[in-house]
């Protein structure tokens, strides 16, 4: 079996937006333009720049400074719809699909919108579709009711309740002209009213256009293209005196999905970035104002496979009629637009909009927390809007730098770059391979009566002369016979460079380098001792070739451990595929088909034809396969159960203990998490884990139980029938628990005497 990289150190790149807020809201921008591509994924973005000008990358918004993606779940499944979605943009909480900003899961409570939220703050609103008014995701930002469908209520919430500024969209559903005409709006039915309209005169204007939603792009007749309203709502909008919010939704995108009507589904694509154009024409020159651009979901798992060039469609394959559950562009520019990187969650976005950047330096370089490949580092950083200057300490000491220990205070400039490990630098030692630098900015502004402002302890870390980064791990437990050994080359060693492996279950040997344990040198960071004897402890070491001719020199490697136990394989999860019946889901029986079990043990909707699958093939702990399990417990658990052909006898091998690896993610909403066996007769057992905060943790994870546990509760071990995986407590079941964690190696084995 080949052996998966594992544990080895990776950089999260995600942005810590709550660190950088405060309770003020002096520094949020004063015009807020959240724009939605309902149902516009990376592939509807690709296709409209190919129809457009010929080729992709460039549509209005992809030329903005910052980008990044958004994922999309809800909070009872992987996949949302519209109105979940919208919810999580428009409040900042994710809710069960078909909820309209009320929390469910929850209380039942109304959650504050960013139209109520920015309309509470002296702001104009508005809210503009081209689908009907009252559809789900313009109602998030406007709206409260426990199901979508609830036309009539939502209309009566924009009228009564958030009354936004401008309300642009399609009659019908709940939408009456007399209604908005009594509570005080001047409504327009047509393009051409619509533009006749003095923009400096008016105040609150409804658009019912049509009586459902807008038609197809670009046959309008008398109705406005989603451009125009955008250009319309800003003239009302901008002569307000503290700003506004406006939420612009191009929602067609998403209605031509579902039919994979490829033609109507790019034209909108294209006008939704026209509307894009206009604000972007609209706010040139402006310092106070924030654009976002981005998309609720994925609709027709849509894949460009052919440029035919501009004016004609491009062509695709389309991955069926439904939402997806990918991750969705996310674009923003202006004040604030730093805040977007890398991969946000949904629920970001609120924040994103509402946030004032805290008072302190941010946004270090290199990022908190990362490796830097050199004995040198150029830092910087984003400073405080008022600093002055920047007092800068820099040291080895966690503790000392965030206690501005004089030893550690360096320099006080009113630059954002410095270099360190440099004569010319701010700190002119090298700096020390396998040491973990610590750094601090605080600014200052001497007229300022909060000066200064302490800023956070950040670090980055320079990798040793030696080979590090074990995989196994140093000392693991219950590795496979046909392990592949892999590290981290040496601070210095570029690819190809020969690296020196000694290998054998003599310590001694393998430290000295005598015996049989040298193997040779290879030019790559992996090596297969072959089948190894289980019921043994194996040593290795990797020694590191430096320069070369008479400079030439070897870094001799620490020795590593692995134990290689008598073992039983019960899953490791590399034999499923994605056809039927060797799926992932074929094997591990899930909640997809059960209301009562929020279970779901595979990707959905994987683009075969971009490499993706099934199972898990990234985030894994050996071999080339983990099982993803999402689980969403909503007064409900999860559990997913594989009925056992082999092994059945849990007492083989005197094999003692069960060991599964599990990796969890950081926007896990926790839950307990459990083991249950049973036998053919008799209830099933569990087993919880003690520390479900784990699954919060992004490094692979040993949870190792004592088969007794299972026998003292009354399992017979010598005939299993089942086991299962499951988050929840069915005698304390409760509103919460929500996320995804990957499942590998799992294994009986015996511990060494």
């Amino acid at each position: 079996m080949a052996q998966k990289l594992s544990h080895t150190l990776s950089v999260v790149l995600m942005l810590c937006l709550t660190a950088f807020f405060t309770s003020t809201t002096s520094a949020t921008p004063k015009n807020i333009i959240f724009m939605i591509g309902d149902g516009m994924g990376f592939e509807h973005v690709k296709a409209g720049g190919m129809y457009a000008y010929g080729q992709a990358g460039t549509l209005s918004f992809e030329s903005f400074p910052y980008s990044g993606e958004c994922t999309t779940y809800s909070a009872n499944n992987s996949v949302t719809d519209s109105a979940a979605a919208g919810t999580a943009l428009a409040t900042g909480v994710k809710v069960n699909n078909y909820v309209v900003s009320t929390a469910i899961p929850g209380d039942g409570s109304e959650l504050e919108t960013l139209t109520e939220y920015f309309k509470a703050r002296g702001k104009r609103t508005g809210i503009v579709t081209n689908a009907y008014t009252t559809d789900a995701t313009p109602a998030t930002f406007g709206a409260h009711a426990a199901d979508r469908d609830f036309y009539t209520e939502i209309a009566e919430d924009y009228r009564f309740r958030t009354r936004p500024n401008v309300l642009f969209g399609g009659g019908g559903n709940g939408m009456n002209v007399s209604n908005f005409e009594a509570a005080g709006y001047t409504v327009v039915t047509t393009r051409a009213q619509m533009q006749a309209i003095d923009t400096d005169a008016v105040i609150m204007l409804n658009g019912q256009f049509g009586d459902s939603s807008n038609h197809y792009e670009p046959g309008l007749g008398a109705l406005p293209h989603l451009s125009e309203m955008a250009v319309t709502a800003l003239d009302i909008l901008d002569n307000g005196p503290n700003g506004f919010f406006v939420m612009i939704e191009g929602a067609l995108i998403d209605k031509a999905c579902h039919s994979n009507m490829l033609k109507e589904a790019v034209l909108e694509t294209v006008e939704f970035s026209n509307a894009v154009q206009e604000v972007i024409n609209w706010a040139q020159g402006r310092d106070d104002t924030l654009i976002i651009v981005t998309a609720d979901h994925e609709c027709g798992g849509l894949k460009v496979t052919k440029n035919n060039g501009a004016g004609v469609l491009p062509e695709v394959t389309w991955g069926g009629t439904n939402h997806t559950g990918v991750n969705v562009p996310l674009f923003a520019w202006g004040e604030n637009a730093q805040l977007v990187s890398g991969v946000m969650d949904n629920t970001e976005m609120f924040w994103v909009c509402t946030a004032t950047p805290g008072t302190g330096a941010w946004g270090p370089y290199p990022e908190d927390g990362s490796i830097v490949l050199d004995t040198k580092a150029t830092l910087s950083w984003i400073p405080q809007k008022e600093a002055v200057s920047h007092n800068i300490y820099f040291g080895t000491s966690c503790e000392e730098v965030r206690d501005a220990n004089e030893n550690t205070f360096i320099i006080n400039q009113t630059e954002t770059t410095c270099l360190a490990g440099a004569a010319n630098g701010i700190y002119t030692d090298a700096l020390v391979p396998g040491t973990t630098y610590y750094w601090r900015v605080d600014e200052v502004n001497d007229v300022d009566p909060n000066n200064p402002y302490v800023g956070e302890v950040w670090s980055f870390y320079i990798p040793p002369v030696i080979a590090w980064n074990p995989s196994p791990a140093n000392g693991e437990k219950c590795v496979y016979q046909d392990v592949t050994l892999s590290w981290s080359a040496a601070l210095g060693i570029g690819p190809g460079t020969p690296h020196t492996i000694y290998f054998g279950d003599n310590y001694d040997e393998v430290l000295a380098g005598t015996g049989d344990t040298l193997k040779g040198s290879i030019g790559s960071t992996t090596f297969t001792p072959g089948v190894l004897e289980q019921g043994k402890v194996y040593y290795w070491r990797v020694d590191e070739t430096i320069g070369g001719g008479r400079g030439k020199y070897v870094n001799k490697g620490e020795v590593w451990s692995f134990t290689v136990n008598k073992q039983i394989v019960i899953d490791n999860f590399e034999m499923y595929n994605d056809m039927m019946p060797g799926r992932i889901f074929d094997a591990w029986l899930d909640g997809t088909y059960d209301y009562t079990n929020g279970s779901r043990v595979a990707h959905i909707w994987p683009n075969f034809a971009e490499g993706e699958h099934y199972a898990e093939t990234t985030n894994v702990h050996s071999g080339n396969q983990s099982m993803p399990y999402y689980y969403s417990n909503n007064m409900i658990r999860s559990e997913a159960a594989k009925m056992l052909f082999y092994p059945r006898n849990w007492t083989e091998n005197d094999v003692e203990i069960l060991s599964i690896w599990f990796r969890g993610n950081k926007l896990n909403i926790v839950d307990k998490m459990y083991v249950s066996v049973s036998n053919m007769f008799g209830p099933p057992v569990r087993v919880y884990y003690d520390k479900p905060e784990d699954i919060q943790s992004e490094t692979w994870t040993q949870w190792e139980i004592n088969l007794q546990e299972f026998e003292d509760m009354g399992i017979d071990l010598t005939n299993i029938e089942r086991v299962s995986i499951g988050f929840g407590d069915e005698d304390d079941l409760k509103i919460g628990g929500l996320g995804i964690v990957y499942f590998d190696d799992i294994v009986l084995y015996k511990p060494l005497e």
